[in-house]
């Protein structure tokens, strides 16, 4: 009879979340120091809510009942009654179960890197990178959460030793193949963004989904198509596009100032003033000393 409200829908829930309060509540106000214990009481409170809501095999304990949580029976009216009272938005627990509302993680799912313009060009270097050819369907640990993959999806291993899959049409799409363990990245250019929140994003060939934390790279390989990539990672493995181009543009105008002051210098020699002459001068040497560094 439990196992009808032990499912993941939206009112039970709801109902679970309530029990959950119910617990902590009664919890608290039968402790003597709740400044000492309200966080023990809170965990113990929360273990109960977990094993309920999950499954008892997390902590290997017996499946709890409603009457565990001082509720009706399952499948009464008075149970109905509590499930639909119950309201996940506006409860203190439904952040973790609503993601992408306010104060939860952002959905990166939901920004088109595109248009957005903070986002900017990137591109994966051509490192070598081991991978191997799943020969069944299997669970891959990557560094953003846990990802299935199907017979035949290529198992990459990153610089760090991390792990990701790749569908085989996607990897021949995008990956040159070096020998019959490594493969390097085409030359591809894609938008990303560094993330200043929590973040996740469902991967385009999967339900899974991938979690990153503030500094992480959101990056958008196609038409709602997303990975997340580690900071660290990031920059050992992408190249930020226009770089050069900006160097070159820093170099150009830092050029035009030494000649500028140099020419004022010129002036300043022919009228015998040597205090501008001294002042563009330093100029000069200001802007000659900023070009070499592009």
């Amino acid at each position: 009879m439990a196992k009808e409200i032990y499912n993941k829908n939206a009112r039970e829930k709801a109902l679970l979340e309530e029990a959950y309060m119910n617990v902590y509540s009664e919890t608290i106000e039968n402790i003597h120091s709740p400044a000492m214990q309200a966080t023990q009481a809170e965990d113990a409170a929360y273990k109960k809510y977990e094993v309920a809501l999950h499954g008892a095999h997390i902590y290997d304990e017996p499946t709890p009942s409603p009457a565990d949580y001082g509720l009706p029976p399952a499948g009464s009216p008075e149970l109905e009654e509590i499930a639909n009272r119950a309201d996940p938005k506006n409860h203190p627990m439904a952040a973790g179960y609503s993601e992408g509302e306010e104060g939860g993680p952002i959905n990166g799912n939901e920004i088109e890197l595109t248009s957005d313009p903070s986002a900017q060009q990137v591109q994966k270097k051509a490192i070598p990178l081991q991978f191997r050819i799943a020969e069944q369907p299997e669970t891959v640990q990557t560094l953003e959460g846990s990802v299935e993959a199907p017979a035949g999806a290529y198992i990459m291993t990153g610089t760090k030793g991390e792990n990701w899959p790749i569908p085989a049409d996607k990897f021949e799409e995008t990956y040159d193949i070096i020998d019959d363990q490594h493969a390097a990245k085409k030359p591809i250019p894609v938008p990303g963004k560094q993330m200043q929140e929590d973040f996740f994003v469902t991967v385009s060939w999967s339900p899974d989904k991938l979690n990153g934390k503030p500094g992480d790279w959101l990056v958008q390989y196609g038409p709602g198509d997303y990975g997340v990539v580690e900071a660290s990672i990031f920059d050992e493995t992408y190249d930020l596009l226009g770089e050069d181009e900006e160097h070159d543009d820093e170099w150009q105008r830092a050029e035009n100032e030494r000649e500028s002051a140099r020419d004022r210098a010129r002036e300043a020699e022919d009228k015998g003033d040597w205090d501008e002459w001294n002042r563009q001068e330093n100029k000069r040497e200001e802007a000659r000393d900023r070009g070499r560094h592009y």
